[in-house]
């Protein structure tokens, strides 16, 4: 090898490492930069109070359906050729289980709903593999929580429709360092938990079966990110949330 090769390749190599530094550290400026604001909203508004569900126009006639729960929530569609129903979304991105829980009573409640639907609990499970010790008594608090959500909604004169939360995708590799498969195990027991709600005026739409494949993992067809469904998904959780009114009608 002549002296140039010598001097050029350490020395791409060098720039190689350079480069792939100042990207790594922007990407983690960048994460940290997100957390923060997140950090920020939260502290100055911890319930979402100031997001308030949108109102139905005053012309629109039909039961009152509110969605009601994080960005899977946040993100529902209302179902098409659904008459004699008036659907508002009170989802909030990012929130939790004992938020929405919370936030209840100022948010939704006002707006007298006849039909709650429920979907949350995904991100207090998130939170798992931060504090691995705490991983019981987090998924007993979001099942309290969802239960709590339940009870406000009927005890107010709603017919609760509470989803199973829905199955996760694997994160990609940047998120691998905030997660862990217990995730998944705690969505399965919260999932029991939300099964046994059952009864007069709480009926439970399974999503979970609906959109996981034979090793509980959300379908790709399905999935908007490991996280979200796209609108494949929520069209297929609407054919069974319309047969579900049909029957309340």
């Amino acid at each position: 090898m002549n002296l140039a090769y010598r001097t050029i390749l350490p020395l791409a190599g060098l720039i190689i490492l350079l480069v792939f530094s100042l990207a790594l550290n922007y990407f983690l400026v960048k994460r940290y930069r997100q957390a923060y604001r997140e950090w920020s909203r939260v502290t100055l508004d911890p319930l979402a109070l100031e997001q308030p569900p949108a109102l139905p126009d005053n012309g629109a006639n039909g039961r009152l359906v509110l969605f009601y729960g994080d960005s899977r929530a946040a993100a529902w569609p209302e179902p098409a050729d659904s008459e004699g129903f008036v659907f508002v979304n009170g989802g909030v991105n990012g929130q939790t289980a004992v938020q929405m829980n919370l936030r209840y009573a100022a948010a939704a409640a006002p707006l007298q709903p006849d039909i709650v639907v429920v979907q949350v609990g995904i991100n207090d499970l998130r939170v798992i593999p931060a504090l691995p010790d705490q991983k019981e008594a987090i998924i007993a608090a979001t099942a309290d929580n969802i239960r709590q959500i339940v009870s406000q909604a009927t005890a107010g004169g709603a017919t609760v429709i509470v989803t199973t939360i829905f199955p996760v995708q694997t994160p990609p590799w940047t998120e691998q360092m905030f997660w862990s498969d217990e995730v998944r195990g705690g969505i399965t027991a919260v999932n029991h938990a939300i099964q046994s709600l059952a009864g007069e005026n709480v009926l439970v739409l399974d999503a979970y079966a609906l959109l996981a494949d034979e090793q509980g993992v959300l379908r790709s067809e399905f999935a908007a990110d490991y996280l979200h469904i796209n609108a494949n998904g929520y069209y297929e959780l609407n054919q069974l949330l319309r047969a579900y009114l049909l029957q309340l009608s």
